[in-house]
């Protein structure tokens, strides 16, 4: 059940159609996804999902709003525990040179 982000999603939803896949159903895993954009492929017997989203609407959606801002916290944590290690070998250093 893949969530496919796009910059044009009426052409990836068109050529998924010519491919033979079945667009515009009813998700069956994840009910509240839209029936135009969601497709089903039908692969050895296997029934998979896919969801077609627009790229612009990536930042707003809260499956990936969590994992960024999770990983600013740790970039700006990891950044001071690395600059006070750096100032104290600064400070240090130039104690010693006085």
């Amino acid at each position: 059940m893949p969530d496919v982000w796009t910059t044009n999603p009426p052409k990836l939803r068109n050529t998924l159609q010519e491919a033979g896949i079945i667009c515009g159903v009813e998700s069956r895993v994840l009910k509240p996804r839209d029936p135009y954009w969601t497709c089903i492929v039908d692969s050895k017997g296997w029934l998979r999902d896919i969801y077609i989203h627009d790229v612009d609407k990536i930042l707003v959606h809260p499956y990936y709003i969590t994992p960024l801002v999770l990983a600013l916290g740790w970039g700006i944590l990891c950044g001071l525990l690395w600059g006070k290690l750096f100032w104290r070998r600064s400070s240090a250093e130039t104690n010693s040179a006085r």
